[in-house]
């Protein structure tokens, strides 16, 4: 099943797919260690519920959920 990143539930982990938006985004993602092919897992959120925090390749990111709807994850 394959869902937004920002639709996931802290705790929930998966397999990144794809990644859309515009090329800077796109790049700015892969500079931050957000690839194809890298689990991920969502932490927390904020009080507020954005930003929301997650983990890959051992690193944990936070950033909002409207970059966050651009990561397709497949669940594990």
């Amino acid at each position: 099943m394959t869902k937004k990143l920002d639709e996931l539930l802290p705790g929930e982990k998966g397999i990144i797919v794809k990644i859309s938006g515009s090329p800077v985004l796109r790049q700015r993602l892969l500079e931050l260690g957000i690839r194809e092919g890298k689990e991920i897992i969502r932490k927390i959120d904020a009080p507020m519920g954005d930003p929301i925090s997650v983990q890959t390749m051992g690193t944990n990111i936070s950033f909002r959920k409207n970059i966050a709807k651009h990561i397709f994850v497949e669940l594990l």
